[in-house]
């Protein structure tokens, strides 16, 4: 698992640095609305207002609320590395997720670098809040898996956390995450009734065949 998730670091740190190196910003609505909302998000907060609680205003995501206390006047650049940020979990997610189903190094780290930089990613990046709701997936189905499977009382409140914090996307990759996760923990629980029920019946009728013979 360290092997895959530190060629995944690497992966995402040599595309990040491009960006870097060639003094680039994501464009459009990244930020002409969602590096606004993040200045005033910023400014309200350090100012003790309340009128920086709407939708979009991304106050509902730690990394953005913490930094806009931390930071007075937020770059462009550190907008998009929070952004990237968010990217880096969810491929580490993958990584993780492909080692527990026993995939092999070299497909962990490819299906986490398609996650993070592929079609889809590439696509919505100036979408900053679909994109966050996309980035987070692998970490809240990993949680849920985990909670689901060692019935830990901490993973599933950290799973609750992450799930809350995509309803709130209140967008329509936030629904179909949402959709995603419940048919994800249906699937969790019905599949290891399903294959103690139907082992049953093989042994009954095991069983039953040897005391015909008998």
């Amino acid at each position: 698992m360290v092997a895959s998730v530190v060629l995944v670091a690497g992966v995402w740190l040599a595309a990040v640095s491009r960006w870097v190196v060639s003094d680039l910003v994501v464009r459009w609505d990244s930020k002409n609305q969602f590096y606004a909302f993040f200045r005033f998000l910023s400014a309200a907060l350090r100012a003790g207002q309340s009128e920086h609680r709407g939708p979009q205003s991304l106050v509902f995501n730690p990394v953005f609320a913490l930094w806009g206390l931390l930071d007075p006047a937020p770059a462009m650049r550190t907008f998009d590395l929070c952004v990237f940020a968010h990217s880096l979990v969810g491929g580490i997610s993958i990584a993780i997720i492909g080692w527990r189903a026993r995939w092999p190094i070299p497909a962990n780290v490819l299906a986490a670098a398609l996650f993070m930089f592929g079609g889809a990613s590439s696509d919505l990046l100036q979408h900053t809040g679909i994109i966050i709701i996309y980035a987070v997936f692998p970490l809240a189905l990993l949680l849920l898996q985990l909670a689901l499977q060692r019935r830990s009382l901490l993973l599933a409140a950290g799973f609750a956390i992450i799930a809350a914090d995509v309803g709130l996307g209140r967008n329509q990759v936030a629904l179909l995450v949402c959709a995603l996760l419940l048919a994800a923990a249906v699937a969790e629980i019905l599949v290891p009734a399903i294959v103690l029920f139907t082992g049953a019946i093989w042994r009954f009728g095991d069983e039953l065949t040897s005391c015909r013979q008998g």
